[in-house]
């Protein structure tokens, strides 16, 4: 199991890494990689920052806020009730 701290994720990658395909999609991937770890290291679900963020990145005027200390911050609560909400839709719905 991965844990903060540790190298696992990033030994386990390391060969697959070598074939990107293009420098630009390897700089892309690093951004990404950089995001999820800074996510996990302080407690912020990625996929939920990351689809949240993705919503918010055309209407936010403050873009300290799509940062993950800045969202967890200002937007991780409104965040999980909307999660919650949409899944209390989904429970009700008739088979």
């Amino acid at each position: 199991m991965w844990t903060p701290g540790s190298g696992r994720p990033l030994a386990v990658g390391r060969k697959n890494w070598l074939f990107f395909g293009h420098e630009e999609a390897g700089k892309k991937g690093a951004v990404l990689f950089s995001l999820v770890t800074t996510c996990r290291n302080i407690g912020v679900e990625p996929r939920a920052y990351l689809r949240d963020v993705l919503q918010r990145i055309s209407t936010c005027s403050d873009v300290s806020q799509l940062t993950p200390h800045g969202w967890k911050q200002h937007h991780e609560a409104q965040a999980k009730h909307h999660e919650q909400e949409l899944l209390a839709q989904v429970v009700a719905r008739p088979a």
